[in-house]
């Protein structure tokens, strides 16, 4: 039987080898659905687990102000349908023993895409998730305000490192 220290030895060496190419299979996969994207339709679920904590259009405002910065204009519901949908979607369970909440947050865009058919012509338009980023985490009930705002704050860090990773040139 092997010993610890030689299976941990093994499991750091595999990482170590396999880590670049998934990053590198992650940006080619992920980000580059972002490239030249300059509208952004963004929505939040409701969370009523928290909704005496913490709004949904609290958390959208401010995803809202990251990708302005960033030089993205919002789109508006009235807006074209064909725009990307930056979606932050939750899972909130509110825990009676211990007390706190236990969360997951997943942060998707969503695209139209063009669909070869096999009987027509002319593809087929449909939505799909193109990228996407999730965490999940406990928080006791007096952070739980506090910790979903820093966790939307990662997640569209994560969203904004990729999207300047291939449209280098598009900020102003």
């Amino acid at each position: 039987m092997p010993s610890l220290s030689r299976v941990l030895s093994s499991f750091l060496l595999v990482l170590a080898v396999v880590s670049p190419s998934l990053a590198q299979t992650r940006l080619l996969n992920r980000a580059d659905s972002l490239r030249g994207i300059q509208v952004i339709r963004v929505i939040v679920e409701d969370m009523p687990a928290v909704e005496e904590r913490i709004s949904a259009s609290v958390l959208r405002s401010s995803m809202e102000d990251v990708l302005r910065d960033a030089g993205i204009r919002i789109a508006t519901a009235d807006d074209s349908a064909l725009y990307p949908i930056l979606m932050l979607r939750s899972s909130i369970v509110d825990v009676d023993e211990p007390r706190c909440f236990v969360y997951n947050l997943d942060l998707s865009l969503v695209k139209v895409l063009d669909m070869p058919m096999v009987d027509r012509d002319e593809p087929e338009p449909i939505r799909a998730n193109t990228w996407d980023t999730a965490m999940t985490g406990i928080v006791g009930t007096a952070k739980v305000s506090h910790r979903l705002r820093d966790t939307v704050d990662d997640l569209m860090n994560d969203f904004m490192s990729d999207y300047r990773a291939v449209n280098r040139n598009a900020e102003r």
